[in-house]
């Protein structure tokens, strides 16, 4: 039996990739006549662009710009979430049969497994490519705005705050673990709460006691204990710091985020919250509170 597999094995592979070969070569054939076509006027069509399309592109991908792995996990997760949209945005073949744009769709297409639904514009000047992406790039701020929302960037960093704490379990603001822009927009969409939240935190002195973005964020999954007014009292108490006494919880964590705001980053705050947070719930006094950096901890209800 293992002699009858073995000498089978490799006749399934040739098999496989004279077939792999025969496609891409379908495939090659398809676009140069696409890009003959073009030789008279750029001619656009709607595609459904497969990872084995989007390997042929990308063989005919010389000289463009550096990938941004970012970017394409970005697209990735975008794409396997169901969250990826046609927009219009074309794919551009040159006169010269070569890729100018959507290298980075193509590599996510690629890394999803999935197709995608794409314009693609054939026939385009290859010396054009150098003025692509002139324009400034859209930010989650600048799409919530377009939705009606107010204080969208400090609404855009909340949610993607409570996005990783959900997801990872922690804050960072390496790019490896900022949440998508569909991610956010989601979550945004999908919980209202967070606009609340980051209306409670606008006010006189948010910034200094630990910044109006990690403060909504904090609010929101505080909120989430179930106990919204004690996390309106106790965000409230942090930005104010009245009627605090010494030992509060709350107190020292004001204290500690306003004289430590520039060496404090977000995940450190957040830990700092949530620990005090649950001095507090415990009614428990306090001189110090440790911060250890990694997952948040575990929220007293």
């Amino acid at each position: 039996m293992l002699s009858v597999v073995e000498k089978a094995m490799p006749t399934q592979s040739v098999t496989a990739g004279l077939h792999i070969e025969s496609a891409r070569k379908k495939l090659g054939i398809w676009l140069d006549s696409l890009v003959e076509k073009s030789k008279a006027k750029p001619i656009s069509q709607i595609i459904s662009l497969t990872p084995e399309m989007a390997e042929m592109f990308l063989d005919r991908n010389q000289a463009n710009r550096k990938v941004s792995e970012r970017i394409v996990e970005n697209y990735m997760h975008e794409i396997v979430g169901g969250r990826w949209a046609f927009n219009g945005e074309p794919i551009i073949i040159s006169d010269t049969g070569e890729l100018n744009d959507g290298q980075h769709r193509c590599r996510a297409v690629i890394a999803a497994g999935r197709a995608i639904e794409v314009l693609m514009v054939v026939g385009i000047k290859r010396d054009t490519r150098t003025t692509l992406d002139q324009g400034r790039m859209r930010t989650v701020g600048d799409f919530l705005s377009m939705e009606g929302n107010i204080n969208t960037n400090v609404l855009g960093a909340a949610g993607n705050f409570v996005c990783q704490y959900r997801m990872r379990g922690a804050v960072n603001h390496s790019s490896r673990y900022t949440a998508t822009k569909g991610e956010i927009l989601e979550f945004v969409a999908e919980n209202p709460g967070i606009i609340k939240s980051v209306g409670l935190v606008h006010e006189k002195g948010a910034d200094a006691a630990g910044g109006k973005s990690a403060l909504a964020a904090a609010h929101f999954i505080l909120c989430g204990t179930g106990k919204k007014e004690d996390a309106d009292h106790f965000i409230l108490s942090l930005i104010r710091g009245a009627g605090l006494r010494a030992g509060d919880p709350i107190l020292y964590a004001r204290n500690r985020l306003i004289n430590e705001r520039r060496q404090l980053k977000t995940g450190d705050r957040l830990e700092l919250i949530f620990k005090a947070w649950n001095h507090w719930r415990k009614r428990e006094t306090v001189k110090r509170i440790w911060i250890g950096g990694g997952l948040l901890p575990a929220l007293e209800n």
